[in-house]
């Protein structure tokens, strides 16, 4: 039973009720804790601080509000809790180690003398049991608390009622200690889950390398190679502190067995960073279980979502994120055997840009503004169903929140970037915490309430209008474009773009007679065509040119066979349901087996060479992934879904904080460095801060729009706007640059710092992201020309001078031809994955690319038909290259992937020597600092910021100095020989360069920065 709550059970003895929370009000998305705070305030609540802040406070107040006496059973309570408490604990804790140690268990080292060796054992505590106690302890311990002050007639003045809260002390106490205490004790347990793997080279303790921070143990828990974290603070070998028996690991395990003969330092020092296996969820429960006064009675605040607040969770979910879930071929989702396809269909830029996508799946039942079986961007909704919400996103996925009161604060905890919030009743909000983008659904369609509003934190929308069939008719775009949707027999056929009277159509659509999508044209993106089945699986799609793909299907609508006329993605699935095992087999003879869970994510990938990937899930959140060499990492994450840690498969930790609304806070490194982040009301990222203190800063309009950029030397880029877009840029120097755009955001002329202007003119055919310029007009007069063909890629450039290179595509939109100006051509041939396979020049030899089953190059034969092989490991790093000449390049790496070694070899008849060996040796960082050959040693130096500030090559030495807040080099000496210094302009452009003492040599630049005197 915690103090507080003792605090709490003597100020309802004085029959005062706590004042109710208050909540805030407004449209602004619901904050939530952020991370870094939360761990802050998490430690605080479990700290004895805060226990006697607690006591302090609560005595204030009951003499408050009840008078000097009312404290006096308050005292009482406490006094008699503590007493209890003890009682309990020490009858819990003896009790519950007699019993473990009748059955010959014994608990896993934390502390002791004895130095660890190679080998020696690591084990897991059972920390949650001690959580699980802690939250009985105090739940029991209330219960008890209540009972027995109920049982006491507290009627009969001010004697009874420190009477009664002696009594429920007591009994609270007691009943809490005791459960705490078996808990307390049964945590200590564990099991031993691997050993030590890595030791000193030359020094032994019994026989055994001894083990030092920093040294690598394997553990079952956590697959890969972690590293031990804790040291003697005053004892080392080879400069590394050494680890003895209770020190912790990375993954918080314990070393759990050492050198019994020998004893060093107690002390610890300093130790690297340890992923901590509590239960954080469980502590933050026991901590607000201790605060919370029992019993509960009181109305609060009716389930308001409320600043820090924390949402009702909800884990249940239909269908699988197109990012998340694994797919294979053209493409299939290897789990649920979906013919997949997302094709963007519109793209408006602005600082609210605004996009459309379809999707479709074939066993899924979707349906949206193009028809059924495909959802879209614009047709997300919500569906009430008693006390739960369904939200299915613009990829059909359905999330399921919980919402049984009016006041509405949920999260599903398999997209916890989403935030439902509002009134059940009335208009509902979901925050996109990665977007930073609001989503309103006020228009009500009987259960559904479907999307009326896309907001940002600086206020842009776009709006959704319904006509009074609840047909999507118009958008308007961030107050300056309106979209207007067209529809025949409830069909969408159109959508134009209107803008400064200007009129667009951006897509047409055609439907077949069952009412699916059959032709969809876009302005911007694609003009496909598809075929279906009566039920809806799409059985042939195919576009202008030479891409068309036919689909098979089973009974279930799982694809399994796609075929082209090219021979491209020959491929066929074959499902196991009963072991939730795909296999894929490709069209190049390949075999890859995926195993899958419940929500229909891949567990284990064995590919067509036998190699094995693992990984572990937790909702939909990958919490580890080891690969075929067995090296594992493992991630952390928030409740809400952002990363908060990553253990690389060294042992390496990198961490991120968030605030409230789940923006990127502060980055630590492995070294310790951080980088720190901070945002605006709005949250506009206005300053980043590196780890060596230097700041830059970026202000911004009412908007959200950039409006300056402030270098931290003190440099500032200014920008200007209209209609939303980009118009100018003014350098430091004050040299300005203006723009034209239209409405789509495509450049139309640029006028530069000397007034020039350059002319752009655009197809009028497509406005492809990837670019529509046809015509590029310079300020010299010269006229180059861009032409596309019916896919809008581009078929053909001509110079300024008339010379044209043209350019011709085979399916899936890989480059077949390259013609140059001067008649010269280049062939390129794909294998049946479409992978590049060879090229051949004008006088047809050919260059060749050999693959292995798993998709890499292990040969290549170049024009003149010399060939290089190679080799790999099962993570796919090239450990030999053999040459034409006989001459071999053997490769080592580090566990992270670092090359360590290069070995040269040369094959000589039946023998091979070993001709010359480099070694390349890195830093914490992964910087490279010294390589080693037999004729050189090479060393490199860095400063904090990691940048190179000295080589040294068979002891000559070259220096390199840099400007410490903008970062550009400043000076540079080789030896002995004179120094050069360089001095730089507001645009960061060369101004003077200066041999040593002598006369600095200057140099002028135009305002394009060009130079035109030195």
């Amino acid at each position: 039973m915690s103090v507080l709550m003792m605090a709490w059970l003597g100020a309802g003895a004085a029959q005062r009720a706590t004042r109710p929370e208050t909540t805030a009000a407004g449209n602004a998305p619901p904050p939530t804790e952020s991370s870094a705070s939360a761990d802050t305030a998490l430690n605080y609540l479990e700290s004895e601080d805060f226990q006697r802040h607690s006591l302090a406070a609560a005595i204030t107040y009951t003499v408050a509000v009840g008078g000097a006496s009312a404290a006096l059973p308050l005292v009482a309570g406490v006094a008699a809790g503590k007493l209890g408490a003890q009682i309990g604990n020490d009858i819990g804790e003896s009790l519950t180690h007699g019993v473990m140690g009748f059955f010959g268990q014994s608990t896993v080292a934390t502390e002791g003398q004895a130095p660890a060796r190679l080998g020696d054992a690591i084990a897991h505590q059972n920390k949650s049991a001690g959580l699980w106690g802690a939250l009985g302890g105090v739940v029991l311990g209330a219960l008890a608390a209540v009972a027995v002050g109920g049982l006491i007639v507290a009627t009969g003045g001010l004697a009874m009622a420190v009477v009664a809260g002696a009594a429920a002390g007591l009994a609270g106490g007691f009943v809490g200690g005791l459960v705490s205490a078996v808990g307390a004790a049964l945590g200590q347990y564990g099991a031993n889950k691997g050993q030590i793997v890595e030791g000193s080279p030359n020094v032994f303790f019994e026989g055994q390398p001894v083990a030092r921070q920093g040294d690598k143990i394997a553990c079952s828990d956590h697959p890969g190679p972690v590293v031990i974290a804790e040291g003697a603070k005053t004892v080392f070998a080879n400069g590394k502190p050494i680890a003895r028996l209770g020190h912790r690991t990375a993954c918080d395990a314990n070393i759990n067995s050492a050198a019994a003969s020998i004893a060093i330092t107690p002390q610890t020092g300093e130790a690297l960073t340890i992923l901590t296996a509590n239960n954080k969820d469980l502590r933050w429960l026991v901590a607000i279980a201790g605060v919370l006064p029992l019993p509960l009675g009181r109305k609060g605040n009716g389930g308001k979502a409320k600043s820090g607040a924390e949402p009702a969770p909800s884990v249940k979910k239909t269908g699988c994120d197109r990012q998340l879930c694994s797919k294979a071929g053209e493409p299939v989702d290897v789990a649920t055997g979906d013919f997949l396809q997302v094709w963007p269909v519109l793209a408006l830029p602005g600082v609210l840009p605004l996009t459309l996508n379809r999707t479709y799946r074939s066993t899924a039942a979707l349906a949206g503004l193009f028809g059924p079986k495909w959802a879209d961007d614009w047709s997300q909704h919500l569906r009430r169903d008693g006390e739960e919400t369904h939200f299915t996103d613009g990829e059909g996925v359905i999330y399921t929140f919980h919402t049984p009161t009016e006041n509405v604060f949920s999260v599903n905890l398999h997209a916890g970037h989403y935030l439902l919030y509002g009134q059940r009743d009335g208009e509902l909000r979901l925050f996109n915490r990665r977007a930073q983008q609001i989503l309103s659904f006020a228009e009500v369609q009987g259960d559904k309430r479907r999307l009326s509003l896309i907001e940002d934190r600086n206020g842009n929308q776009t709006v959704f209008h319904y006509d009074e069939h609840h047909r999507l008719t118009r958008l308007v775009h961030a107050d300056t474009t309106t979209l207007a949707l067209h529809y025949e027999r409830q069909q969408l056929t159109a959508i134009d773009w209107l803008h400064a009277a200007q009129r667009q159509r951006l897509v047409t659509c055609r439907y077949d007679n069952p009412g699916y999508l059959a032709e969809c044209d876009t302005f911007q993106f694609h003009h496909l065509w598809h075929e279906y089945t009566p039920q809806g699986n799409m059985t042939r799609w195919h576009d202008t040119d030479k891409t068309d793909v036919t689909v098979h299907y089973d009974k279930a609508g799982r694809v399994t066979a796609t075929t082209t006329p090219q021979g491209y993605w020959q491929d066929r699935f074959a499902y196991d349901d009963d072991h939730n095992i795909t296999t894929y087999f490709d069209a190049e003879g390949g075999c890859t087996r995926y195993h899958y869970n419940a929500d229909g994510l891949v567990t284990r990938q064995v590919d067509p060479l036998g190699h094995e990937t693992r990984t572990e899930w937790d909702f939909s959140h990958k919490v580890a992934e080891t690969d075929p060499l067995g090296r594992a990492t493992a991630y952390e994450y928030s409740p809400y879904g952002e990363l908060t840690g990553w253990l690389s498969p060294t042992g390496d930790i990198t961490a991120y904080d968030y605030n409230e609304y789940g923006q990127l806070t502060q980055v630590t490194q492995p070294d310790g460095a951080r980088w720190r982040l901070h945002y605006s009301e709005q949250g506009n990222l206005d300053s980043v801060i590196d780890p060596q203190g230097r700041v830059e800063e970026t202000r911004y309009g009412p908007r959200g729009e950039i409006l300056r950029q402030v270098l931290p030397d003190g440099r500032a880029w200014r920008y200007g706007y209209e209609r939303q877009q980009l118009s100018e840029i003014q350098a430091p120097d004050g040299a300005l640059t203006r723009f034209d755009t239209d409405g789509l955001g495509r450049l139309l002329r640029v006028t530069d710092a000397l007034h020039q202007q350059t002319h752009y003119h655009h197809s009028p055919f497509h406005a492809s992201p990837a670019g529509s310029v046809s015509e590029i007009c310079l300020p010299d007069g010269l006229r180059q020309t861009i032409d596309y063909d019916s896919e809008r890629r581009v078929s053909a450039v001509t110079d300024g001078e008339g010379r044209t290179t043209r350019y011709t595509y085979d399916a899936f939109d890989r480059l077949s031809h390259l013609t140059r100006p001067d008649g010269t051509a280049l062939t390129f041939g794909y294998d049946r994955l479409t992978r590049l396979k060879t090229v051949t020049n004008e006088t047809g030899e050919t260059y060749h690319y050999t693959r292995d089953s798993a998709g890499r190059v292990i040969s290549e034969t170049d024009f003149t038909g010399r060939t290089i092989h190679y080799q790999y490991d099962a993570a796919g790093r090239r450990l030999t290259a053999r040459y034409p000449n006989h001459q071999l390049l053997r490769w080592c790496y580090t566990d992270d992937d670092r090359l360590t070694r290069q070995e040269a070899w040369q094959e000589e008849d039946d023998r091979c020597a070993l001709h010359a060996v480099t070694t390349y040796d890195h830093d914490a960082q992964g910087r490279l600092v010294r390589a080693t050959n037999p004729d050189a040693v090479v060393a490199f130096a860095y400063d904090e910021a990691g940048r190179l500030t000295q080589e040294t090559i068979n002891g000559r030495v070259v220096s390199h100095q840099w400007d410490p807040q903008s970062g550009l080099p400043a000076g540079y000496q080789a030896d002995t020989l004179p120094a050069v210094s360089w001095y730089y302009g507001l645009n960061g452009r060369l101004m003077q360069w200066q041999l040593d003492g002598h006369a600095p040599l200057q140099m002028q630049h135009d305002g394009l920065g060009r130079e035109i005197a030195r």
